[in-house]
């Protein structure tokens, strides 16, 4: 994962966007709802993030979900899930005060 991603980040600049908070959660990370299901040799993510910085231009996204249910927070693991992954769709831009939107880099 170092080799694939990392050098992403450093060489292309690859952007990645961190995803925690959920409509019903907030930021309360004991409180995510966003499953991750091993089926096979991957895991199935399930869930909704939202107010996620970058996120409509995020190369990588670092997503926070529960891979172990009733565990809390030792129950929450994070997974990169790279843009144009079937099954990610990005929502509406929201309009926040004070934030700028990056242009897209090519």
């Amino acid at each position: 994962m170092k080799e694939k991603y990392l050098r992403r980040v450093v060489r292309d600049k690859a952007l990645v966007a961190f995803c925690l908070t959920e409509p019903d959660a907030g930021s309360d990370s004991a409180s995510i709802q966003t499953k991750a299901v091993l089926k096979e040799d991957h895991y199935v993510l399930n869930g909704r993030k939202v107010f996620i910085t970058n996120g409509g231009v995020s190369d990588l996204y670092s997503v926070m979900a529960v891979t172990k249910p009733g565990k809390k927070i030792e129950g929450i693991s994070a997974f990169v899930v790279e843009k144009g992954t079937p099954g990610l769709s990005i929502g509406k831009t929201e309009e926040k005060m004070g934030f700028v939107v990056p242009i897209p880099r090519k």
